[in-house]
């Protein structure tokens, strides 16, 4: 089984202040068919790529980046929930392996070195009920491997925080001493190197320093000033200086360059990585975390206003357009997971994305982003799932459509715009008359604030509201417990246990068969325990009575 798509229980607004109903901004509805599309799509889409495997265990180069597409389908299998001891995954990794021993550093260029440490970082064990981003754990072997390509994208980094294609110091790309990169390089490297760090390999802080100073000197230096969006419309009425404002600043490819979308999106989230690694360290003061916060904002505000999910938005005079479609989506999904928000403007960026998407996806399951239209009845230009045929291409494609439509972005602990990760606008009162299917939204959005939050005093906030509740929250998180999704697994045992004090040994890393095991004893418990469990105030738990 993949893993499937978890409902962003934030963009409903459910159990929110006053639990109100005439949201100001719905989106895209996360409905029961909605969520069912979405997991179909990300099914086929996977399936689609394992079928197409070569007998090697490689799915092809693209455009002469050895380790580079097959670390990304790598990489991208993983997060869709193949287990590394599926067939498909061991071939594919034990590829990677041989060409790692056969060609090692001499081969690495910038993009194939940050998407093999993410390649390297999901064939890691995640570690259950993390407190930091240093949750994954690798074998001897692998972390040598880790370092030893972390190390070379360090070595890589020019004096001015940013990355070319290679690192040679005479080539025609990557001279340390000049002014030669890209932003599309730089983003990926910082994507490789928190892969890295998430692993507990050691970055030096100068590193994401120098990265975090480029992007904030890099980023358009004014912009049209965009009202803060505010989807469940509380701020309507509110005077002027009591709504935040922002301006629709950009990146472009390079340096001052025109800004568009894909660039702008790797921006945003390139900033929400270096924050992540800098936050209470000596470098981040606190007029550098104010800035940076504003930069993030206002390339929100950009991406928003100029917000599509049809094209790569940006003028004629840029890369933008169609050539980098799935790229910008790509971009789009990891700048609004990273910064913890669920709207650009007044777009729903996930919904409207996903909706896209699924809708683009061909007969066989793989995507590709070119070659999509065709001239219909009458003349007019339609869209149709034509067939796609295996290609280095459709994979690259096929994966950044499945990266999206999974959300295969690890949230930060740190350094997003946290603001959805507080407890204060949850009515934890009004949330005890919640039934079926909006009681279910509560317990996602407590989960998903928890897992977002970095305050651990906010994280027992949600627990205590949560458990105010009462015995009704035991059998929804049993049923998240059997979820095909570690990470929801984790975060709903973490609750239970918080609120009755048990445990069960239930390991949300376990194979299923030990699972099952341990959710028998939960369920046992809980038939034993339901008629008489109440709660207690004075301890704040579920207890037996």
């Amino acid at each position: 089984m993949f893993r499937r798509f978890v409902l962003a229980a934030a963009v409903l607004m459910l159990a929110l202040a006053g639990l109100r109903a005439d949201a100001a901004a719905v989106g895209i509805a996360r409905t029961p068919d909605f969520v069912t599309k979405v997991n179909n799509a990300i099914d086929r889409g996977a399936t689609w790529i394992k079928a197409n495997q070569q007998s090697n265990g490689s799915f092809g180069e693209y455009g002469g980046y050895p380790y580079g597409l097959d670390s990304l389908v790598y990489h991208t299998l993983r997060v869709c929930g193949v287990r590394k001891d599926d067939p498909v995954a061991v071939r594919a990794w034990d590829n990677l392996a041989r060409q790692w021993d056969r060609s090692g550093r001499g081969a690495l260029q910038t993009y194939t070195a940050g998407l093999l440490l993410m390649a390297i970082a999901e064939h890691g064990e995640r570690i259950a009920d993390p407190r930091s981003d240093r949750e994954v754990t690798l074998d001897a072997k692998d972390r040598a491997w880790a370092e030893d390509v972390a190390r070379w994208l360090v070595r890589a980094q020019t004096s001015d925080g940013t990355w070319s294609y290679g690192a040679s110091d005479d080539g025609p790309y990557g001279r340390k001493n000049s002014r030669s990169f890209d932003h599309s390089n730089t983003q990926y490297a910082l994507l490789g190197l928190k892969a890295a760090a998430r692993c507990g390999i050691t970055i030096d802080g100068k590193v994401w320093r120098a990265s975090l100073q480029h992007f904030l000197d890099a980023q358009e230096k004014a912009g049209p000033e965009v009202i803060r969006f505010d989807p469940d419309g509380s701020k309507k009425g509110a005077t002027s200086a009591g709504v935040g404002r922002d301006h629709a600043r950009g990146w472009g490819y390079v340096g001052q360059d025109a800004a568009y979308g894909s660039m702008t999106a790797g921006g945003v989230g390139s900033l929400v990585i270096c924050r992540s690694e800098l936050l209470d360290t000596p470098a981040m003061t606190k007029a550098l975390e104010a800035q940076s916060e504003a930069a993030m904002r206002d390339g929100l505000s950009w991406l928003g206003r100029n917000f599509t999910v049809r094209t790569n938005p940006g003028p004629p005079s840029s890369m933008a357009g169609s050539g980098w479609h799935y790229y910008y989506l790509y971009a789009v999904e990891r700048a609004g997971v990273l910064s913890a928000t669920e709207w650009m403007v007044d777009h729903d960026w996930y919904g409207e994305g996903a909706d896209y998407l699924c809708g683009e996806q061909s007969s066989e399951g793989g995507w590709m982003a070119t070659g999509m239209e065709f001239i219909g009845p009458r003349g007019r230009k339609d869209r149709a799932p034509l067939r796609v045929v295996a290609s280095p291409q459709s994979f690259l494609d096929t994966c950044f459509a499945l990266l999206f439509l999974k959300k295969g972005t690890i949230p930060v602990r740190r350094g997003a715009l946290t603001q959805a990760a507080d407890d204060t606008d949850i009515r934890f009162d009004a949330a005890a008359a919640l039934t079926g299917k909006d009681f279910g939204d509560f317990i996602d959005l407590i989960l998903l604030r928890w897992r977002r939050s970095t305050d651990e005093d906010v994280q027992k906030r949600l627990f205590d509201g949560a458990t105010s509740v009462g015995p009704k929250i035991v059998e929804p998180l049993l049923m998240r417990m059997d979820s095909n999704d570690a990470e929801s697994r984790a975060a709903a045992h973490a609750l239970l246990r918080h609120a009755t004090g048990q445990d069960h040994g239930f390991d949300p890393r376990a194979d299923s068969v030990r699972r099952e095991e341990t959710l028998v004893k939960w369920q046992a418990w809980w038939l034993g325990a339901s008629k008489s469990l109440t709660y207690d105030a004075a301890v704040r738990k579920l207890v037996v009575r």
